[in-house]
C-alpha cells in the first residue's frame, strides 16, 4: 500500500499536489542515482535480512545472546563475548542457559555463595522465562555493574541483552 492508497480523496489543489510525490520522489532518486557515482550500500534483492542482522549485531555494543525456545544459543555477538571474556571454542558449541551461567561462575563472574546459588540461577532462569523486556541491573564479581534485560521472539526463543551501566 503507499500513500496515495489511504489518503481522503479531495478535489483541491493541495491534494493534487502531494497526490503525486511519490513520482515526483521517484523522478529525483532516477535523477540522483543516475548522475551519482555513489552505489548504494547494498542490494535488498540480494542481502538477507539475516545478515542485515547479523552485521548490525557485530557492531553494536550491547552483549547479545540470541537463544532458541530450548535455550540454546544461537548466536552470540562479539561485544557479549568480550564482556564476558567467552572465546569462540564456547560460543561455536552453542551453549544452553545452564552451561552458560555455569562457565560464569567457574570463571569466577559472579560473586554468588554456594548456599545462595541454585536461588540465583532460578532467579535468572525466570527472568529469562518471562521475558517480559525488563531493564534489571547486577554487578559481576569484578565490580562491573550491568544492565540486563530479555525478550521473547515469536518462535519462542530469546534474546538477552547486556550493557555496562555507567
Amino acid at each position: 500500500m503507499n500513500v496515495k492508497d489511504i489518503r481522503p480523496s479531495s478535489n483541491n489543489s493541495s491534494d493534487q499536489h502531494q497526490g503525486t510525490l511519490e513520482s515526483r520522489a521517484q523522478t529525483l532518486r532516477e535523477q540522483v542515482t543516475k548522475s551519482s557515482n555513489a552505489s548504494p550500500p547494498h542490494d535488498p534483492a540480494t542481502k538477507s535480512d539475516q545478515d542485515d542482522l547479523r552485521i548490525i549485531l557485530e557492531h553494536i555494543d550491547y552483549g547479545v545472546m540470541i537463544m532458541d525456545k530450548n535455550l540454546n544459543a544461537r548466536s552470540i555477538n562479539t561485544a557479549f563475548q568480550r564482556m564476558w571474556d567467552v572465546g569462540n571454542d564456547f560460543v561455536d558449541s552453542n551453549p544452553n542457559f545452564f552451561e552458560m551461567i555455569q562457565y560464569f561462575r567457574e570463571k569466577g563472574s559472579y560473586d554468588v555463595p554456594d548456599d545462595q546459588w541454585i536461588d540465583y540461577v532460578k532467579g535468572r532462569y525466570e527472568a529469562v522465562l518471562a521475558a517480559d523486556g525488563v531493564g534489571r541491573s547486577s554487578q559481576r564479581s569484578d565490580g562491573t555493574h550491568l544492565l540486563h534485560k530479555c525478550i521473547a521472539l515469536v518462535d519462542g526463543g530469546r534474546i538477552l541483552m547486556y550493557r555496562e551501566e555507567l
